[in-house]
């Protein structure tokens, strides 16, 4: 029950921040990302960089917020699913 919940919940999430999207800063100013993303490099190196534009697409984004809804909502009813199979005391 909680998987199917935390599933339906990423889907509503999704359906409506995807429907109520804001302009990108890219959209509002052509040319920061590239400026943004070459900054990150220089301060933390290409991988560490690169590793922070994951993070920011994740977090900042309708999918990325859908997708850590349904893996916390699989990894609870995970939890839940070995609780239920542990041998009683």
């Amino acid at each position: 029950m909680i998987l199917v919940i935390g599933l339906a919940a990423a889907a509503l999430t999704y359906w409506i921040e995807s429907r109520n999207a804001e302009p990108s800063i890219e959209d509002l100013l052509p040319g920061t990302a590239a400026a943004h993303e070459r900054q990150m490099g220089i301060l933390y190196g290409p991988a560490l960089g690169t590793l922070m534009d994951w993070t920011n697409d994740l977090i900042g984004t309708p999918g990325g917020h859908a997708l850590l809804i349904a893996g916390t909502a699989a990894i609870v009813a995970g939890v839940c699913f070995h609780v239920a199979r542990l041998p009683e005391p």
